[in-house]
């Protein structure tokens, strides 16, 4: 398993506390190592492991804090979903997606949230290639 490809990632919003390349491997092996103290270990049951995501990088014009920058980026999209399970009968009672949240950061920068200042928020737009194409001969 090569570390790199993975991400330890607390349960919650707004950036910060991931773990990336060989700091998920010390974490992993901590988790099993006896001399590591259970309040610790404990701590990071709150963590999840994830395959990392390589988006396609694109050059972009972002706004931050009062400052327009052309920089290197990548687009994150999340999805908002919620899920209720009975646990006396061992069903799923729902199951459903809620929206959808399109980030855009510097490639640059391993986190992610928005209202922490590494992210803003973007829309996708889908368009054929021949409209992109025109698009683009107009701009030029």
């Amino acid at each position: 398993m090569n570390p790199s490809n993975y991400v330890l990632k607390p349960q919650k919003e707004g950036g910060g506390n991931n773990y990336y390349d060989n700091q998920v491997r010390e974490m992993l092996l901590s988790f099993t190592d006896s001399s590591t103290p259970d309040s610790v270990k404990e701590s990071m049951l709150q963590l999840l492991v994830m395959r990392k995501i390589n988006s396609p990088k694109l050059d972009s014009w972002m706004l931050t804090k009062g400052h327009l920058t052309k920089q290197s980026t990548i687009t994150e999209f999340g999805i908002f979903s919620f899920l209720i399970l009975d646990s006396e009968e061992c069903k799923i009672t729902h199951n459903q997606n809620h929206g959808m949240l399109v980030r855009t950061k510097s490639c640059e920068s391993n986190e992610g949230g928005v209202s922490s200042g590494y992210a803003v928020i973007d829309f996708p737009i889908v368009i054929d290639s021949a409209e992109l194409k025109n698009t683009i001969n107009t701009l030029n």
